[in-house]
């Protein structure tokens, strides 16, 4: 990923004493259970449907973290740069109220699974690649998201293009069509995605979003980090592509 600059939000956070402090994956194993299962627990169980959505979830997540090739990688990738990960405490399915798939709190050092919405194990092995590759981000470099709108951008696209945008998911999205070229329909699905998403958890204008990921985006499309190659979502070119991955260093086995 682009060395971000760390001079400006170091600057930012002497300013702004308030700022909930945030803590390393090391540091937050020593916590108890997260935010989200405090909130869930004192809100209690509304009804059986939402016990049965989570137990669904949890279970899915679990065969995730044990089978699926590229989430194994994350988790090991990030092992690797010294942010172990806890399943309980860095893994919470939830109910959520708005269209989303789930989540990375960044204060926390927590993804998020959306119980409700995801029902699917392929989608929740998807959603958590996508945000370990945001905790990864975190973890490799000082990550200031989302006050840093470059930032933000950068693990955006990286997270997307890593996982949002197989041919077949971009075409299901409007994004491309068999008569185009694979390579500029996935950097423009990419695109699309990422300001999306960067609107999502912003107050900037579509216009600024789009400028935004397009400043960072070359830098940022072009680093692989871990896995070295854009996978498909064909199982078998996921798991080449881990086993490709083990020229950084990182091993999913």
């Amino acid at each position: 990923m682009a060395d971000f600059d760390d001079s400006k939000s170091d600057e930012s956070d002497a300013k702004s004493p308030e700022k909930p402090q945030e803590k390393t994956f090391l540091e937050s194993l020593d916590d108890e259970p997260s935010r989200t299962q405090e909130h869930k627990w004192g809100d209690g169980w509304r009804n059986i449907k939402e016990m049965r959505d989570h137990r669904g979830c949890e279970e899915r997540v679990s065969r995730c973290m044990d089978h699926d090739p590229l989430v194994k990688l994350m988790v090991a990738s990030l092992a690797h740069k010294g942010c172990p990960v806890n399943r309980p405490r860095h893994i919470s399915c939830e109910p959520c109220d708005e269209k989303v798939s789930g989540g990375f709190d960044v204060v926390n050092n927590q993804v998020v699974i959306c119980q409700n919405h995801l029902k699917k194990e392929g989608l929740v092995c998807n959603t958590l690649a996508h945000e370990f590759t945001h905790a990864y981000d975190k973890c490799r470099a000082k990550l200031d998201v989302p006050n840093n709108l470059e930032h933000l951008a950068c693990t955006e696209i990286r997270a997307v293009s890593f996982f949002n945008c197989s041919f077949r998911n971009a075409r299901r999205a409007g994004h491309a069509s068999i008569f185009g070229r694979i390579k500029e329909q996935h950097q423009e699905c990419v695109r699309k995605r990422a300001a999306q998403s960067v609107l999502a958890v912003t107050k900037i204008s579509p216009e600024e979003a789009k400028d935004v990921v397009e400043k960072v985006f070359d830098r940022c499309y072009n680093d692989l980090e871990p896995i070295g190659r854009i996978p498909s979502q064909k199982i078998k070119d996921r798991k080449n592509a881990c086993e490709e991955a083990e020229r950084f260093g990182f091993t999913y086995r």
